[in-house]
Order: structure tokens, then C-alpha cells, then sequence
């Protein structure tokens, strides 16, 4: 911003220079409409692409909390499954999530794409496929193959939307009429000239300050201003602590389980399936706590 106004006070300058005043001043009606018609026109082009950057991060932000949702509802409606078929697609999906989080969002950030978390989630999509349900847990794994490609679905947008941005055209065209526009106001003559370079200053930091906050928005999941992953991390916040995990039920649907005593069959479980979270995050999931 600061260096549009430096450059249209410099031009202003070289121009008041060439052009005295008084001459300008006589040519101050035609000017005034010529720039009337050039500020509005740049006016809505500027404007619809302010709001057209709004709403594209707006819906950015809506894909990474739809992807975010998935892996909760995925996380809880594992509860129905074979405790072994839902430990593994709840580690697949911290596993995924982790990549998210730590991997994929710094890249983005940089304008760069990281694709490693679709291995966890091949590896969700393959568990879920072999999986033969019952009868009776049926419509829940349809249930969770629906939501996982509903996962993909979101996943694939999001990526789409940190890649994409306003073509270089367009910003040719912006940049280039905002120079015009601040150009046309050389042409009226005013006999303060500190006065005038104090309108034009504001004129072009005005400009300017629209075409920083579309900079800023452009690329929803770039620099700073960009969509968070706090949304993402909810999910070791607020949804792993509340899945519990019954030990009587584990001895009762998974027959290689039953002989194992509870620190046995503990062990075995956080050992095979939980162990990249805390173990005392562990222990407060157990409902029988082992002796």
C-alpha cells in the first residue's frame, strides 16, 4: 500500500512539473466526467472481485469444516463395528488427520501441496471395503462407506481450493485500471498543489487497501490470513477422549480376546492400535479400568 501511494506522489509530482495547473485547471469538467466514468467502472470491477474472493474463502472454509465433520462422524459411527475393524479405521483417521494438521496445512500455507494423508485414508478406504459386515451391522457400514466417500468428496475440494486463485489476467486487468484510475486524477488542476497531492494519496491508498485485502483472500489457505486447522484438532480435543472402549464388549465380539486377562488384553489393544495418543489419554477411554 504504502509503496502505491509513494509512486502516484512521485508521478503526481513529475506531472505537476510538465503540466502546470492553471492548464489543467481549464480542462477540469471534462476531466471530472472522464474520471467519473473510469471510477465507476473500476469501482464495480473492484468490487465484484472483493466479493468474489469473500466468498470463495467463505467456502473454503465451509470444505475444510465438512472434511473436519467427516472424520468425527466417522470416528463415532465406528462405535457399531467389530472393535478391531473400528480400532483401525479410528487410527487410519488420527493417522490422517495428523497429516492434515502437521503436514498438509504448513504446505499450503507456503503455496505448496502435500498429499501424504492419502495413504492413511487408502488405507481407511481398503479396511472398509474388506470389511463383510453381518447382518445386523449392515446399514452401519454402509452408513460409514457413504460418509467416507463423502470424506474423499471434501478432501478433494479443499485441495482443488489451495490450489486455485484470480488468473493472472485478471489481476493484469486490476492492477492496470487501479493505475489508470489514480492517473486521471493528475489531470485536474488545483492551485494548492499540497491539497492535491494529499487527494491523490488518499485516492490511491484507498485503491490500494482493496487490492491488499484480495491479495490477502486470494488463495484461502495461504499466508496468514488463511483458513485455520483448529477444526481439525477438535477432533483430539473433544471426539477421541469421548469414544470409550468396554473391555466386556471387546471379550465378547472378538473371540482371540476372551482368555486375556484386563492388563493383558489393555496392553494389547493400546500396543496394536492406540499407541501413538498418551497412555493415560488411553486409560481414561477404558469403562473397566484394568486391576
Amino acid at each position: 500500500m504504502f509503496s502505491a501511494v509513494f509512486l502516484s506522489l512521485a508521478f503526481l509530482t513529475c506531472f505537476h512539473k510538465l503540466v502546470p495547473w492553471e492548464t489543467r485547471r481549464v480542462h477540469n469538467d471534462v476531466a471530472g466526467f472522464i474520471m467519473a466514468v473510469v471510477g465507476v467502472i473500476y469501482a464495480v470491477l473492484l468490487a465484484f472481485i472483493a466479493v468474489f474472493t469473500w466468498e470463495n474463502f467463505h467456502k473454503a472454509q465451509d470444505t475444510a469444516e465438512l472434511e473436519a465433520n467427516k472424520i468425527a462422524n466417522l470416528y463415532v459411527d465406528c462405535a457399531g463395528l467389530p472393535p478391531k475393524i473400528a480400532f483401525v479405521i479410528r487410527r487410519d483417521l488420527r493417522d490422517y488427520a495428523r497429516l492434515v494438521i502437521y503436514k498438509e496445512w504448513p504446505a499450503q500455507q507456503a503455496g505448496q501441496v502435500n498429499i501424504e494423508a492419502w495413504k492413511p485414508l487408502f488405507k481407511l478406504n481398503l479396511t472398509i471395503a474388506r470389511f463383510r459386515p453381518a447382518e445386523s451391522t449392515g446399514a452401519i457400514e454402509a452408513e460409514i462407506l457413504q460418509t467416507a466417500n463423502q470424506l474423499y468428496e471434501a478432501r478433494r475440494d479443499r485441495l482443488a481450493a489451495a490450489a486455485s486463485g484470480i488468473p493472472n489476467v485478471i489481476w493484469a486487468v486490476t492492477l492496470l485500471g487501479g493505475a489508470l484510475t489514480v492517473a486521471f486524477s493528475f489531470f485536474f488542476g488545483v492551485p494548492n498543489f499540497r491539497l492535491h497531492l494529499a487527494m491523490t494519496a488518499m485516492l490511491s491508498a484507498s485503491l490500494a487497501l482493496v487490492i491488499v485485502l484480495i491479495v490477502a483472500l486470494d488463495y484461502p489457505f495461504r499466508g496468514q490470513l488463511s483458513v485455520s486447522s483448529n477444526i481439525y484438532e477438535r477432533l483430539f480435543e473433544r471426539v477421541v477422549p469421548a469414544m470409550t472402549i468396554d473391555l466386556a464388549n471387546v471379550r465378547s465380539v472378538e473371540p482371540d480376546y476372551r482368555e486375556m486377562t484386563d492388563s493383558i488384553l489393555t496392553d494389547t489393544i493400546y500396543s496394536k492400535y492406540f499407541s501413538d495418543l498418551p497412555r493415560e489419554s488411553f486409560d481414561r477411554m477404558l469403562v473397566s479400568e484394568p486391576p
